[in-house]
């Protein structure tokens, strides 16, 4: 009867620590504190990818065409190098719409004008301004044409690109 006693001893023992230890939660080891609990960058650029953009304070209320834009315009009036001056303007439209990510910016027709900046062995044209919401906004751009006496007839398309970003207040 001692064998029998002992092969019930021992696992009612062993049933005592085990449901001793399953009766109480395991506490466990609690990893050494980080020093740095913010988000990793990765895990930021992610969450800021995801979200809806937010405007900063240069942003709000501007609108920007960038350096390198192409801008197209329709002469509306004729230019003769043999009887126009340099400083003198010519008026023309956009002969297509200015468009930002698909967002339509300046729409087709707007007025524009032209700046004569040099007349000589070439020809050079400037894209002055833009009207936008009534106001005349200054646009960096230069066109060479060579040859000495050039004649540019109205409703000529010509093509220009923005040498610096414009801004536009919306």
């Amino acid at each position: 009867m001692k064998r029998v006693q002992k092969h019930f001893v021992l696992p009612a023992l062993l049933w005592g620590v085990v449901s001793a230890c399953g009766s109480k939660p395991v506490e466990q080891a609690s990893p050494a504190p980080a020093a740095d609990v913010r988000p990793s960058q990765h895990e930021e650029m992610i969450r800021r990818d995801t979200s809806e953009p937010v405007a900063t304070p240069s942003q709000a209320g501007t609108l920007t065409i960038p350096a390198g834009q192409t801008i197209s315009i329709r002469t509306a009036e004729g230019i003769d190098s043999d009887h126009s001056q340099p400083g003198q303007t010519f008026s023309a439209k956009l002969s297509e719409p200015v468009t930002l990510a698909g967002q339509l910016i300046v729409p087709r027709g707007t007025s524009s004008s032209l700046l004569l900046s040099k007349v000589g062995s070439d020809l050079e044209l400037r894209l002055a301004t833009i009207m936008y919401h009534g106001q005349a906004l200054s646009v960096s751009t230069v066109r060479s044409l060579p040859g000495k006496s050039i004649h540019i007839e109205s409703g000529t398309e010509i093509s220009f690109q923005t040498a610096a970003p414009v801004v536009l207040p919306r």
